[in-house]
């Protein structure tokens, strides 16, 4: 399990202390963009953030993501060296889709998880999933420097179609 604490951005205030299974760790953080939880989630699976951040970086080059570089592992940071390029989100969102996991989150609407002992209805920020044929993910996101941004997935006639917008 991962416990939780807040750090900024999004979040779904756990508490120091609450354990979470990794699954709802993965829903907080693709349905809500719970940072707290991301966090946590990246300390447990790197040893630390910037363990994790380094496995990021390794993971996108091993892509062949040449214009892309993480500071960080929520996207927060306002720094030059936290860069990608909307084409290589589509390159990650393809790779990730071939995890079923993943796949089944991102086109989740809904999810139910305890916190600070009651119950908390996580709604997916993707506003098109059940809205339109086909939408099946990925993630919305904000920060000051991109504005709004959408990955998204979508099934039309046996094909699949990865879409990146920046408003």
């Amino acid at each position: 399990g991962v416990s939780g604490v807040t750090d900024g951005g999004a979040n779904i205030s756990a508490q120091l202390g609450e354990v979470f299974t990794m699954e709802q760790c993965l829903y907080a953080i693709m349905l809500s963009s719970a940072n707290d939880i991301a966090l946590q989630v990246a300390e447990h699976v790197g040893g630390s953030v910037e363990n994790f951040v380094q496995m990021m970086n390794e993971r996108a080059a091993s892509l062949g993501m040449e214009n892309t570089h993480f500071e960080d592992c929520c996207g927060l940071t306002d720094s030059d060296n936290h860069y990608t390029t909307a084409y290589e989100l589509a390159l990650l969102s393809n790779y990730a889709l071939n995890n079923k996991i993943f796949t089944k989150i991102v086109g989740t609407k809904n999810y139910t998880i305890l916190i600070n002992g009651q119950q908390k209805q996580l709604t997916n920020t993707n506003e098109l999933l059940g809205n339109f044929d086909g939408i099946y993910g990925i993630k919305t996101g904000f920060t000051n420097g991109a504005n709004r941004c959408l990955v998204t997935a979508c099934k039309r006639n046996d094909i699949d179609v990865i879409s990146t917008v920046r408003i």
